[in-house]
């Protein structure tokens, strides 16, 4: 492979130095960053304007984008806290998008799976809002339509996994 010019992360590749990958970094990805604003824009302004199937599937779609990238950055988080090697591995994107696809499926086809995430969900927006300084009383759980239609949204794991998994 010499002279491929194939970058190995903390490898010395032609000469040169290559910097380990930061924790979490497959969040700044430009198609992550994209799939975050569109959920948020969609989830805050375009579901009130347009409330419906279509933008119920955008937050489908970008959020199963997002979530098992946010995943693996805990991961990564996790292990870098702890001092061990916290580069990304194909085994914690592939986990990261199966526990991201099992729990998405049953959140739409299972209504005990539904409210429990609803719960938790609305707990950590909660959280994220005391950190940030928005004060509220407590957790409001976050509303999740239930709709099996909803799971033509898991061919976007696919995309997560090529953005997660180690270059």
């Amino acid at each position: 492979m010499a002279g491929s010019g194939a970058i190995h992360a903390g490898k010395i590749q032609q000469g040169h130095l290559l910097p380990r990958p930061i924790a979490g970094g497959a969040l700044l990805h430009p198609v992550v960053l994209a799939a975050i604003a569109l959920l948020v824009f969609n989830d805050h302004f375009l579901k009130a304007a347009w409330p419906g199937p279509i933008t119920g599937k955008i937050s489908d779609f970008a959020g199963l984008v997002f979530f098992p990238l946010f995943l693996q950055a805990l991961c990564q988080l996790a292990l870098a806290i702890t001092g061990r090697d916290s580069a990304p591995t194909r085994s914690q994107i592939a986990a990261a998008v199966v526990a991201v696809g099992v729990v998405f499926a049953a959140t739409k086809l299972w209504p005990e799976a539904n409210g429990a995430v609803s719960h938790v969900m609305g707990a950590m927006q909660w959280l994220v809002g005391q950190v940030i300084g928005i004060r509220s009383p407590g957790p409001v759980p976050v509303e999740m339509a239930r709709d099996a239609t909803d799971l033509v949204a898991l061919p976007s794991l696919i995309l997560a996994y090529a953005l997660g998994r180690p270059r």
